[in-house]
């Protein structure tokens, strides 16, 4: 799963009523993506409800053996 850039200090969207994305998911997706991320620090940080809508906006990317993942 991956998710595009977010600065939380450029997102308004809550006060312009804009919705956030939400990709569908079945409820086994949600929990390994939860239980993927529950280590990690920058997730660590984040409350139950704010963690469930960084997860609902990841989308999946499919990679064939051998890819190297970047950051960029």
């Amino acid at each position: 799963m991956s998710a595009e850039r977010y600065n939380p200090e450029e997102d308004d969207s809550d006060e312009d009523g804009e919705s956030l994305p939400v990709i569908g998911k079945t409820d086994k997706e949600r929990e390994q993506l939860t239980q993927a991320v529950k280590n990690i620090l920058l997730f660590r940080t984040l409350d139950d409800e704010q963690r469930m809508t960084v997860i609902d906006a990841m989308t999946q990317k499919v990679v064939s053996a051998g890819w190297f993942i970047s950051s960029k």
